[in-house]
């Protein structure tokens, strides 16, 4: 039986007020989100287990001294020790139980029961527009864009690559594939789940969040039946030329795209800013900007609007508030996207 207290803790600790911006469909974005989450539990439930059941089998504590390495059982972590000098074997035991029990709460808020599929951690999730900003123009579509939308998108494939000692948690869009890759760290975010959820949960969907706004840009040009991808600033302001593609590692790099290469990096455009300046870039990152500005303006509470000016690069420069690379990309090569970028973190956040 679900949870509905945790299933709403789930789908709106991350949910934030952004503007006017391109955004994906929010019910699929909470429920890849809660599955991500319930199947990170689901990992997570089975090691808090097993650490457990180690502390249950092991009866007799009368010889251990934690200050004294030796005398500690071998699965007693170093982490573990701290806790266990101040709240003892029971306590930590109890604090155990209690995450267990938190784990199994995320695992039923899962809209599909974590489970492994041909080595992988794998999903399909129908497209559920219900509540998206651009579901009017979705209904008001030509019924032959429509039914071609859903031949090509029956569903959206989701994949979690589980990883260890990879501290970076980051997606991907497979544009050709329909396919959603999420790839995570068991420890980092796993560990996240029992000590910060709230900051673990934000921080998936954020990602999530993020790639599927890509999933958005080609299911709307498919609607309105345009080659043109949807989701792009005005084409007065575009950067066509410039496609983070370019910057990717190639065996190969054919003459024309070699040109288009060495007169971008000549004007200064250069390869670790191809992502910041590509067209169907800029709402995605522009929303992580917001994002990140809105993470840190607690910290400037007598000065919020210098402290938001100094990180888009609009006003004087003040500590801790550094201008964002992705705005000084804009700022510098791209001024039309920059004003356009300021003036929804306006906005959005003061």
């Amino acid at each position: 039986m679900r949870d509905d207290s945790i299933v709403r803790e789930i789908l709106t600790v991350a949910h934030e007020i952004v503007g006017g911006l391109f955004e994906p469909p929010p019910k699929m974005v909470d429920s890849i989100t809660a599955w991500v989450v319930g199947t990170l539990a689901y990992r997570m439930e089975t090691r808090l287990r097993l650490r457990l059941d180690d502390y249950e089998e092991h009866k007799d504590w009368s010889g251990v001294n934690f200050s004294r390495p030796r005398t500690v059982p071998g699965f007693v972590s170093v982490g573990d020790i701290d806790e266990l000098e101040k709240v003892g074997v029971e306590g930590l035991k109890k604090r155990l139980r209690a995450d267990i029990a938190r784990m199994k709460k995320y695992i039923s808020a899962s809209p599909i029961k974590p489970r492994f599929v041909d080595k992988k951690w794998q999903r399909a999730f129908k497209i559920d527009l219900s509540g998206w900003k651009y579901l009017s123009r979705v209904k008001k579509a030509d019924p032959e864009n429509l039914k071609r939308a859903k031949h090509i998108y029956p569903s959206v494939k989701a994949e979690i690559d589980m990883r260890d000692n990879d501290s970076t948690t980051s997606a991907e869009w497979y544009i050709v594939q329909r396919r959603l890759v999420v790839h995570v760290d068991i420890y980092v975010e796993g560990s996240g789940l029992v000590e910060h959820p709230g900051e673990t949960i934000r921080g998936l969907r954020r990602t999530i969040a993020h790639e599927l706004r890509h999933f958005s840009q080609d299911y709307l040009r498919i609607i309105v039946g345009s080659h043109d991808k949807a989701g792009l600033p005005s084409r007065k302001h575009r950067t066509p030329d410039v496609e983070q593609s370019l910057g990717k590692n190639r065996k190969y790099v054919p003459p024309k795209v070699q040109k288009t290469i060495d007169r971008l990096e000549s004007q200064g455009i250069t390869s670790d800013i191809f992502h910041d300046l590509d067209d169907v870039e800029f709402y995605t990152e522009l929303v992580g900007a917001i994002e990140e500005i809105s993470d840190n303006l607690p910290y400037f509470k007598d000065n919020r609007k210098g402290a938001l000016l100094s990180m888009v690069g609009a006003g004087e420069k003040l500590r801790g508030a550094y201008p964002l690379k992705f705005m000084l990309s804009l700022k510098q090569h791209a001024p039309g996207k920059w004003k356009k970028a300021v003036k929804e973190i306006v906005r959005a956040l003061l």
